[in-house]
């Protein structure tokens, strides 16, 4: 029995032999008449029937002696099926009939089939010529070309997946490609960005929405970029284990041979959907970038005009400042004369609410006239702000006040929701009728109110009124 340190010492090549004899037996031999596996003794003739069946339209090839047949020393059994694997590698019609010719025939049969095929030249041509090889020897060589014509068939030859590893490498480079040409035009738009900063003084709010569109174009760039790596790294993985299983395809069983192209497809599905990927983050870059540049031409917009108001402020302001000294006694005294008024209006019109007013201390309008411009305008500044926190604390309590009847009321609707559900129909007539008769009376004694302060303020009124004409 052969062991591990036979194979490591190879010391003893009979058993070895012997062992991978076993293997081709398993895994190479060609299916039985029956379509089973076959197996046992049976190897061989199927290896025949098999020949048998793919020379039949060949009238010079005669098996009937098996592999001590005179077709295999005449070295057309090969030429044969290297000529139905494919007519252009060699030219059948070219060989010898006569008996000097079969060392020629055998010679170009075995060197063709391991040029074009990739078959191993385990044969001697001078001993296949003259009958010295067994029928071990015909059969390896014939499960080799077998399993040939299996990779043909599957499309996983030599050629061609060196074809579809060539193909990927290509698109590989052209998506690298496109990647850099993407990362180049996005360092453009950048550096045209940088340059029109530097370029215009854009105000602190324009700014900073130009420096948020940079950022979100500089993470997806980054995020391209790491896409990018992350894919490039699993397809040189790929590619690695495609040459890895292309350098062991003479061994690979149908099962791997299956599982290889499964996996091409679905790395040609990835390939697809990562191309589309990209095609839509260059679609999207070239669409940031046109409104990129339509803000840049906004904003030069912006500014001139900016400069043109600048400009016209600045000859107002020129034209105004003469006439500030014939105005601001004016604005100081109708300020100052409002500020009265609203301490006097605001504890009548909140008559009738609990609301404890704390009147504006408002200066006279000579000590206010006697100050310069500048402390002119900030008096009347900080009086006009005192007033408006009255104002504020004023509509809050308002604001408080209506949620709160707001609540009262939803409170209302609810009990009544309840009621109309738990009481009977003549009870809830009578409800409805009290709730009705509370509501008129409610509202009548706001009516009232409001007459008594429309009163009271009309009556204010026309003394404040005089009191401005003394």
């Amino acid at each position: 029995m052969v062991s591990a340190e036979n194979f490591v010492n190879a010391d003893r090549i009979n058993l070895t032999l012997g062992f991978c004899w076993q293997l081709l037996r398993a895994f190479q031999e060609p299916p039985a008449e029956d379509g089973s596996s076959g197996g046992g003794n049976d190897f061989g003739e199927n290896l025949l029937r098999w020949v048998r069946t793919t020379l039949k339209d060949y009238p010079d090839v005669n098996l009937k002696d098996g592999f001590k047949s005179e077709s295999f020393r005449n070295g057309k059994v090969f030429a044969g099926l290297i000529n139905e694997f494919d007519d252009s590698y060699i030219d059948y019609k070219s060989l010898g009939h006569d008996v000097h010719c079969y060392s020629d025939n055998c010679k170009l049969a075995l060197d063709t089939a391991e040029q074009k095929m990739g078959i191993p030249s385990i044969l001697e041509y001078t001993d296949l010529s003259s009958g010295k090889c067994n029928d071990k020897q015909l059969q390896l060589y014939l499960s080799l070309m077998y399993n040939a014509y299996k990779e043909k068939d599957l499309g996983m030859t030599k050629e061609s997946l060196m074809k579809k590893v060539q193909e990927l490498e290509e698109k590989v480079l052209i998506l690298t490609e496109e990647n850099a040409q993407l990362k180049a035009s996005l360092e453009a738009a950048i550096l045209a960005n940088s340059q029109v900063q530097e370029t215009l003084s854009l105000t602190s709010e324009e700014h900073s929405k130009v420096r948020r569109v940079k950022d979100d174009l500089t993470h997806q760039l980054s995020q391209l970029e790491e896409k990018y790596a992350q894919d490039k790294i699993s397809w040189d993985n790929q590619l690695t284990e495609l040459k890895q299983q292309k350098a062991k395809l003479s061994a690979n069983s149908d099962q791997a041979t299956e599982a290889l192209q499964k996996e091409w497809e679905e790395m040609t599905s990835k390939r697809d959907l990562i191309r589309e990927e990209l095609r839509k983050t260059k679609e999207e870059l070239l669409k940031e970038r046109e409104e990129l540049e339509s803000a840049q031409r906004k904003l030069l917009a912006k500014i001139e005009r900016a400069k043109k108001t600048k400009e016209g402020l600045e000859t107002i302001m020129k034209g105004s400042e003469s006439s500030h000294a014939l105005v601001i006694p004016v604005l100081s005294t109708s300020v100052i004369q409002h500020a009265n008024d609203m301490n006097n209006w605001i504890p009548i019109l909140e008559a009738d609410r609990k609301y404890h007013h704390i009147p504006v201390k408002v200066p006279s309008i000579d000590s206010v006239q006697k100050k310069d411009y500048d402390h002119q305008i900030g008096t009347l500044s900080h009086l006009l702000d005192d007033q408006n926190k009255n104002f504020e604390k004023l509509l809050a309590e308002r604001i408080a006040e209506a949620t709160e009847i707001v609540s009262v009321e939803a409170g209302k609707r609810k009990r009544r929701e309840k009621t109309k559900e738990e009481i009977e129909g003549g009870y809830e007539s009578l409800s409805e009728e009290e709730e009705e008769g509370q509501e008129k009376t409610k509202a009548s004694a706001e009516k009232e109110k409001t007459k008594k302060s429309s009163h009271h303020s009309h009556s204010h009124g026309h003394g404040h009124s005089h009191g401005h004409k003394k």
